[in-house]
């Protein structure tokens, strides 16, 4: 794909990802940094990405990043000792999958 029509098919899929991020986590900063993150990974693989996948490819990339965030902040708590039950009742509870 060339860089002007990623720009096109991302700048066409920006709501949805933006939204989804918003779904995602209720937290606003959190949901900012999740749509950064997919955004630079994009414009970073734009050159293997394709025009038909790209929203698939988006939200996959946006799923992963989010699991591997809560992932982390799980294991720093359960390294500090502190019960998992505080961690999985403060994350935010989505129905959407």
């Amino acid at each position: 794909m060339t860089t002007s029509h990623f720009y096109q098919h991302f700048n066409h899929s920006r709501p949805l990802i933006q939204s989804f991020a918003s779904e995602l986590t209720k937290d606003f900063d959190l949901a900012r940094f999740l749509y950064l993150e997919v955004t630079h990974q994009a414009v970073k693989h734009k050159t293997h990405l394709q025009p038909d996948t790209l929203e698939e490819w988006l939200i996959n990339t946006m799923i992963k990043t989010y699991d591997k965030l809560t992932q982390k902040k799980s294991n720093r708590l359960m390294q500090n000792g502190d019960s998992p039950a505080f961690f999985y009742d403060a994350l935010p509870i989505t129905s959407d999958y």
